[in-house]
């Protein structure tokens, strides 16, 4: 958190100056896990294993809560049954880390008054899905249960609006409102709010690592990055490269020439967000109004203009037909209606009474998500997944004792497309 998220750690401090006890799990002795009450310093890839033998102490010593399992999970007996075969001896081995850890952080987080499990590495670990299962599972103990306040398990965004560009649709499986993009009815209620037809939507995307192994392929012809640099920010740059320079076109919008921009066949250069106005979601999920700052230099554009413009030239005008972002917010606000109520109130300017603010999804009556013990799936119950721990495709051996692991720098955001450009930075 230090690094990815260093204005929350104020928060993790003041928490722990009135009495809460922090656990890092983490390979790297980050400066969060330095000042940690318990660093668990596991092999990285192994959190699975770590997790379902904290599972497995706090079913054996009756630390659940089989009330709310009973009535509110389904899948409960199959994780009970693999989390039986972690105890911690075998994980213990599994991780390099002794088993007496594993046993003190399951009594830790089971017996506390309240417990809440946050992750942020563990959702780009491979494979990420059961790593990210795994504190899920873990939340089965009475105080990390999402039906009370200050309690629960949620994931760290790792930039500003991740979450809400994620929710209306930035991702390449879901459209606005956290609709999914392969559910009819969803598909449906978007292309009524389009005025197109069903078959004129496309199925859900790739990933952007994807992508590049298809434009290898020649079966992406043709790319728009709007302000990314997957030249650094991508792993394995030799393949990344190759797939950008076998595209017929490459088109950037950014503000820098970075990396990416510089390998382009034309870029369009763009505001930054203090030369527009817009909303974000922040790391509670309420949306922030941010109002332009100052005007852009002579001949930049806004991001809205250049797609319209687009569109038009592309011959599709009449879906593209918005003067400003405050016309892409009007009916983003309709597109999201039923799952998501993204007011006018919000357009008001920045500042106010905070308590005025409001979080997403605001529709709801509690003011959390779940806070009611029910769902999203069709039964209202929560779905716990079998999480199982499989070796690294890359064993340790005496010849490759090593792994290599990501991190962040506290001082460089994403790329570095824009703090590398200060020596005090660089240095």
């Amino acid at each position: 958190m230090g690094e990815c998220f260093p204005v929350m750690t104020q928060y993790l401090w003041g928490a722990r100056d009135r009495g809460a006890t922090l656990i890092v799990v983490d390979p790297r002795e980050t400066a969060i896990g330095r000042t940690a009450d318990i660093h668990v310093a596991l092999r990285p890839g192994t959190d699975s294993a770590f997790f379902n033998a904290v599972l497995n102490v706090i079913v054996a010593e009756g630390l659940t809560y089989e009330a709310y399992l009973a009535a509110h999970t389904t899948g409960w007996d199959e994780v009970k049954a693999t989390v039986a075969q972690y105890p911690p001896a075998r994980s213990a081995e599994i991780c390099g880390v002794p088993a007496e850890q594993i046993v003190q952080v399951a009594r830790v987080f089971a017996g506390a008054d309240k417990a809440m499990a946050w992750t942020r590495a563990a959702s780009n670990t491979t494979p990420r899905a059961w790593t990210t299962a795994s504190p899920s599972s873990t939340c089965a103990s009475p105080p990390a249960t999402s039906a009370k306040p200050g309690a629960g398990y949620g994931t760290i965004t790792g930039q500003g609006n991740g979450q809400g560009g994620s929710e209306h649709g930035q991702k390449s499986d879901l459209l606005p409102g956290g609709r999914s993009i392969t559910n009819p009815e969803h598909r449906a209620q978007i292309c009524r709010i389009w005025g197109i037809e069903e078959s004129e939507l496309p199925g859900a995307g790739t990933s952007m690592m994807e992508m590049v192994w298809q434009m290898q392929r020649k079966e992406i012809r043709g790319l728009i990055g709007i302000c990314n640099n997957p030249f650094v920010s991508l792993p394995n740059y030799g393949v990344v490269k190759d797939g950008y320079d076998t595209a017929e076109f490459h088109a950037q919008f950014d503000f820098f020439l970075s990396e990416t921009a510089a390998n382009a066949h034309v870029v369009f250069p763009v505001t930054t967000w203090a030369e527009d106005e817009g909303v974000m979601a922040n790391a509670e999920a309420r949306v922030v109004k941010h109002n332009k700052a100052q005007e852009p230099p002579a001949g930049v554009r806004i991001d809205t203009w250049v797609t319209c413009e687009l569109a038009r030239r592309l011959g599709a005008r009449r879906h593209f037909e918005f003067p400003g972002s405050r016309e892409v917010f009007e009916e983003l606000r309709i597109a999201s209606a039923g799952r998501q109520r993204l007011l006018r109130h919000h357009l008001r300017p920045a500042g106010g009474d905070r308590r005025d603010r409001l979080a997403l999804p605001v529709h709801r009556a509690p003011p959390r998500l779940f806070e009611d013990g029910r769902t999203y799936h069709p039964d209202g119950k929560i779905h716990l997944q079998i999480v199982e721990w499989h070796p690294p495709m890359d064993a340790y051996t005496d010849e490759f004792p090593l792994s290599l692991t990501t991190g962040r720098t506290v001082a460089h955001f994403l790329s570095g497309n824009q703090t590398r450009r200060l020596g005090a930075l660089v240095e």
